[in-house]
């Protein structure tokens, strides 16, 4: 797989912290440099795909939904027991859509990461130092 088309985008990176005199510290600051690119892409998407709001209410909901757990377990009341033992699939609902908001980012970002990465293992200024 050629991936010459991301040397327009990352090479000028490269060449602006290659030090001939120390390769490795320009390689390591590549490196570091394309990974904070990388956190700050993965964290606007994650910010952009997933209602926000939503996902503090659902997560709040399951935070109550435990403590109401904890609480029926410790008094050992079966009647308690068995009201929250119902409400418990509602709330496996929940923590599927609480997960499903969460991957959204992540199928987004996942291909443009492992392009990325398999970029940085090609790279001759790069590779040498990360074996």
């Amino acid at each position: 797989m050629d991936l010459s088309i991301l040397n327009p985008i990352f090479n000028p990176i490269l060449t602006l912290v290659y030090d001939p005199n120390n390769p490795f510290f320009g390689a390591i600051l590549c490196v570091f440099i394309i990974a904070t690119i990388v956190a700050l892409v993965t964290t606007i998407s994650n910010k952009v795909l997933v209602d926000q709001n939503l996902l503090q209410f659902l997560q709040k909901e399951m935070k109550e939904f435990q403590q109401d757990m904890i609480k029926a377990q410790k008094s050992k009341d079966p009647h308690e027991i068995t009201r929250i033992q119902k409400k418990q699939s509602e709330f496996i609902k929940i923590q599927k859509e609480i997960m499903v908001n969460s991957f959204k980012p992540m199928i987004g970002t996942m291909i443009p990461l492992l392009i990325i990465y398999y970029w940085m293992m090609q790279n001759p200024f790069i590779t040498p130092y990360v074996d």
